[in-house]
């Protein structure tokens, strides 16, 4: 059975990508949006789908090593992740307000020029090619290889994982579809605080999913 709330909570920690989410939103309130929003928030749910693939049809060779050595690999390993989760969620922090870098980085600048190909391909990147969510998505794959589901079962949860780990980057792209232009005021707001508060959100989830990943592999060490 896939551990429901371990699950979630890597879900919910690629969701919380505030650059991500903020680029959706250049793209949405741009003159493409029709079709670059929806490659990009594609592209971000590929991404995390291809990671979390790779993690859990690597899994095998874990468990494996796992039969041949026991336990211990896997708690050290889920707590030297843990520490470097926490410890680059905080260096963040630390890092904008001791540069007191502010508003919309270069990068975001030229986001709403992009075509559909070139979006989808920089939403690939945000969704598989980020620190935390390669981490978090292939860990979240490894769980799912570990569940004893069957093969369609595993493929199934996976694609789940995906959809709900892209969830916060579809929230504005279907956000601008069903309001219409009345979304674009309430969508530079959103992205306005995403910004401003970029660093905070990344400390938080940081923070909390280097504790969980801690607390598993002590639980691992001292199975």
């Amino acid at each position: 059975m896939v551990p429901a709330a371990s699950l979630l909570a890597h879900a919910a920690g690629v969701a919380a990508s505030p650059i991500a989410v903020s680029a959706a939103i250049v793209l949405v309130l741009g003159g493409r949006a029709g079709r670059t929003a929806p490659a990009f928030w594609a592209g971000f749910a590929a991404g995390v789908g291809v990671v979390a693939a790779v993690g859990m049809l690597a899994a095998g060779a874990a468990e494996r090593l796992e039969d041949a050595v026991g336990s211990w690999p896997s708690g050290v390993l889920q707590i030297a992740v843990g520490i470097a989760l926490a410890v680059a969620g905080v260096g963040r922090l630390v890092h904008r307000r001791r540069s007191g870098a502010g508003g919309t980085p270069g990068w975001m600048r030229a986001v709403d020029r992009l075509r559909p190909f070139e979006a989808a391909g920089l939403g690939l990147l945000a969704g598989g090619a980020s620190p935390k969510n390669l981490v978090l998505a292939a860990t979240a794959g490894a769980l799912i290889a570990g569940a004893g589901l069957s093969t369609a079962a595993s493929w199934l949860t996976l694609v789940l994982f995906a959809l709900l780990a892209s969830a916060t980057v579809l929230v504005p792209v279907a956000y601008r579809a069903l309001a219409g232009v009345r979304a674009e005021r309430r969508l530079g707001r959103w992205r306005a605080w995403l910004v401003a508060h970029d660093a905070p959100v990344v400390a938080v989830v940081g923070l909390a999913l280097g504790a969980l990943f801690g607390a598993q592999g002590l639980t691992a060490l001292a199975g």
